[in-house]
């Protein structure tokens, strides 16, 4: 019966540190206006590659299809190419990125 307690008592610890941390983002939030906007969608496209992509910094992720039509990751997404994204931390230090021959293809990056 005791075990039973501490597991309670360990439930109800992890819902009150949930609720703290909402909380505490919450008032940590910051409203997004006209002239804060392109860096807020910035960081909200950044965190939904990072949650899809298993919060890999500074690794590519290689889109091997077409974006379809109902799910396109950006609005009007171009679905004639494929794309390669990555999140990189220049905080952490410089990064160099090396295009191979694309021979006849076209290429870009961004």
């Amino acid at each position: 019966m005791n075990n039973g307690r501490c597991s309670i008592k360990r439930i109800l610890v992890a819902v009150f540190a949930l609720m703290w941390s909402a909380t505490a983002q919450a008032q940590n939030a910051v409203p997004v206006t006209v002239d804060n906007f392109v860096r807020a969608e910035s960081d909200r496209y950044f965190a939904r590659f990072l949650q899809e992509n298993g919060d890999q910094l500074g690794k590519f992720h290689h889109e091997r299809d077409i974006a379809s039509v109902d799910n396109q990751p950006v609005i009007r997404n171009n679905r004639d190419v494929l794309l390669s994204s990555a999140v990189l931390d220049l905080d952490a230090g410089a990064a160099t990125i090396t295009l191979p021959d694309p021979g006849k293809r076209f290429m870009s990056i961004l």
